[in-house]
């Protein structure tokens, strides 16, 4: 079983965590170029927690997350899609827990090339 599946455009991650209030990062996601058999260069990392934050080198963007800091069950999203016709890639980023919906779209720096024989 793979938490990542693949789309014709890119791919998505997603599923549940328990927040804390000991901790402002729950989760942590680092992209490599390459895939998972042969991996490359680290392109980005995402943290989901009491904020979402993309990092790229030494680049960082943060938007809020998680602001219920009781503990309980959050939920989560990431998804890459890049456009056939060339026009770019986003990453799009949700996280919530109860009413609570935080959800944040980026321009990553990276820009994956599509192939269209098939994923990564």
């Amino acid at each position: 079983y793979s938490p990542v599946r693949w789309t014709n455009y890119g791919f998505v991650v997603a599923g549940f965590f328990r927040t804390t209030t000991e901790c402002s990062e729950n989760l942590k996601f680092v992209f490599f170029t390459g895939g998972h058999l042969n991996p490359g260069d680290q392109v980005m990392t995402v943290n989901i927690g009491k904020e979402v934050t993309l990092i790229e080198g030494k680049t960082e963007h943060r938007q809020l997350g998680v602001l219920n800091i009781l503990p309980g069950v959050a939920w989560f999203y990431i998804e890459y899609k890049c456009a056939l016709e060339g026009i770019g890639c986003q990453l799009s980023v949700g996280v919530g827990k109860e009413e609570e919906v935080q959800e944040h779209t980026f321009s990553p720096a990276y820009q994956h090339t599509i192939n269209p024989s098939g994923p990564g």
